[in-house]
């Protein structure tokens, strides 16, 4: 892992840095370029057979390409080292720092999947001296013990940071008590507390606990757009030793990243036939990731490629080397199966909302079988859907957006879906005349919101 100073990404006449947390309710999506809007809409249709009788602008310039090699990749864009965060988060909370009187003594930072906000603010509570706190284990979450408890400090007015609040609840019968007796500790203490939270348990437990109420200002980083990519991934290549590299749009040569200024004549193109313009390449990987910085990075090294059996030494020309990008339209990414049965729905919802599981956790939450759900974990891993990261189950970066989507647009029939498993799980499991009115509103609340969302407001809420 190598680290990388920040520097502010230029966007139009200011500078603007390339890192910030920004208020919930302020989150914009980056807009895709003009050309895949038309490509993806309506009009692509249309597009492609006016295509085929139309000369193309610029010939294509390398078809047959092939993956680059993992130690190149490790090389041109290795894993990001999310301290780089730090600073952003010294910034949005700094009057939480100072314990200023006007900041809430509460904070909560929303994190999306592989944003890094889990990582940074480990990193940033241990450079501030904090305590950080552990999660719960999954046997302290089912027991319904207090021994967790045991661990927290005994002073009350010791500033607090838990940066992975989705693992402090299983969405099980009694999956829900821990983290709501947490919460209730939080409440009545006295003390200061930070907690980072994923996305997607911030919307069920707000559903489910009301924790919303409790933070109504949430933090979550500002979204990448193409610009800010382009800044980003050029400062992880800086130390390939492969300086200076050229990346560039496989069928037409365009720059993805901009090598130089052009009236600069060391950085400026020398060879006939070079290109100036620039690729929308990163914008719409910006579109499509929601602005997702390791959901970017991971599509960014699967688009880099090579030419057969190109030697990066000696291809490139004038002291530089270049790597070619797939064009957007020739990115094949990961997707769920269609159709995707109800067990692995039921999987890849529960391990979003929990940000990975373990194969006991899944059998333990979810109404399926154990032999369903390992036949869906089989069938996602097969596809690359999901993986398996340190005997977790999570879903991976590259199918993230696919997942995403399909969740969202399916999200109001598939609660009707759970409500009805409830409703059979009442019925075949409760007596009527002994209904115990608590745990059965637990156990509904551990498989489906308390009203169902609709897909638009899903989509809306969910980041």
């Amino acid at each position: 892992m190598v680290k990388h100073e920040e520097k502010p990404a230029v966007t139009g006449q200011e500078q603007q840095p390339l890192w910030r947390y920004i208020p919930h309710r302020q989150f914009a999506r980056p807009r895709t370029s003009a050309r895949e809007e038309v490509r993806k809409g309506l009009l692509g249709l249309w597009a492609q057979l006016w295509n085929k009788h139309q000369p193309h602008e610029t010939q294509s310039t390398h078809t047959d390409l092939r993956h680059l090699s993992h130690s190149l990749r490790d090389r041109i864009a290795p894993v990001p080292d999310w301290t780089v965060l730090r600073s952003a988060l010294d910034e949005a909370l700094s009057s939480w720092l100072d314990d200023s009187p006007s900041a809430a003594r509460l904070q909560i930072v929303i994190g999306t999947p592989y944003s890094g906000t889990h990582e940074a603010l480990n990193h940033w509570a241990a450079a501030h001296n904090l305590f950080l706190l552990d999660p719960p284990n999954t046997e302290d979450l089912l027991a319904g013990n207090n021994t967790w408890f045991d661990h927290l400090p005994q002073d009350v007015a010791t500033p607090l940071v838990l940066p992975s609040l989705e693992q402090c609840y299983l969405r099980h019968t009694h999956g829900l008590l821990l983290i709501r007796q947490f919460l209730q500790w939080l409440v009545h203490r006295p003390g200061r507390c930070v907690l980072g939270c994923s996305s997607w348990a911030w919307i069920y437990l707000s559903k489910a606990v009301g924790i919303n109420t409790l933070f109504p200002a949430p933090l979550i980083l500002e979204a990448l757009d193409g610009e800010r990519l382009q800044a980003w991934f050029s400062q992880l290549a800086e130390d390939s030793e492969m300086q200076p590299i050229v990346f560039r749009q496989a069928d037409n040569g365009h720059f993805v990243i901009p090598p130089g200024k052009p009236d600069d004549p060391e950085t400026a193109p020398a060879e006939q036939g070079d290109h100036r313009e620039l690729s929308t390449f990163l914008t719409d990987v910006a579109a499509h990731s929601r602005g997702n910085p390791g959901v970017a990075w991971a599509i960014w090294r699967y688009s880099l490629s090579r030419l057969p059996d190109q030697d990066m030494a000696e291809h490139a020309g004038h002291d530089t080397e270049t790597v070619w990008v797939k064009p957007w339209q020739q990115i094949r990414l990961p997707t769920p199966p269609s159709p995707c049965n109800h067990s692995e729905l039921f999987v890849l919802q529960a391990v979003l909302l929990h940000d990975g599981l373990t194969t006991q956790a899944l059998t333990l939450s979810l109404p399926s079988a154990a032999f369903e759900i390992q036949c869906a974990l089989t069938r996602l891993l097969q596809l690359d859907v999901l993986e398996m990261v340190q005997q977790h189950w999570r879903v991976s970066p590259l199918a993230y957006p696919a997942v995403r989507e399909m969740l969202a647009s399916r999200s109001f029939w598939w609660t009707k879906i759970i409500n009805r498993v409830c409703s059979t799980i009442t019925t075949q499991w409760l007596r009527p005349n002994r209904l115990p009115t608590g745990d059965f509103h637990e156990h509904r609340l551990a498989f489906a919101p308390a009203r169902p969302l609709s897909a638009q407001s899903f989509s809306l809420r969910l980041r």
